[in-house]
């Protein structure tokens, strides 16, 4: 069982009163498609390009007036660091989720994204077939 925790990333967060622009900026320098909005620490919110488009741009909001609390997602589905990454994945299905935040001792830890997962298990495929195929005497097929 892998926990959430080694395949989780390091989470932009971000204040209620947070600017779009200011938080976007971060998501952009961060090299992330969200940002968890905390308050003392825990999450209140999440906030993804999604969000800024559909709530801000498509209605032509004041993108530069507007606070990450304005547009964020409310309703934060969080899991605990050592969860297995199996279970974090029904959860995103259960959920219709694509992001997890990752709490621990009630602060926010990291995130774990689908496209994370997704490694994850293609990784865990590629090594399962590489073994499969050493042992059957395979190996030369591997190139």
């Amino acid at each position: 069982m892998i926990p959430v925790r080694d395949i989780m990333v390091k989470p932009i967060l971000v204040k209620r009163s947070t600017s779009v622009v200011e938080t976007a900026r971060k998501m952009v320098e961060g090299h992330l498609e969200s940002a968890v909005v905390t308050d003392a620490g825990s999450p209140v919110g999440i906030i993804t390009y999604e969000d800024i488009i559909a709530r801000l741009v498509l209605k032509k909001g004041n993108i530069e007036k507007t606070k990450a609390e304005e547009i964020m997602t409310k309703h934060v589905i969080t899991i605990g660091p050592n969860v297995s990454v199996a279970v974090a994945s029904e959860m995103m299905k259960e959920h219709r989720v694509r992001r997890l935040v990752v709490v621990e001792e009630g602060k926010v830890a990291g995130v774990v994204g689908a496209a994370s997962i997704m490694r994850h298990f293609t990784d865990l495929m590629n090594e399962t077939v590489t073994s499969l195929l050493r042992s059957l005497g395979m190996g030369s097929l591997l190139g």
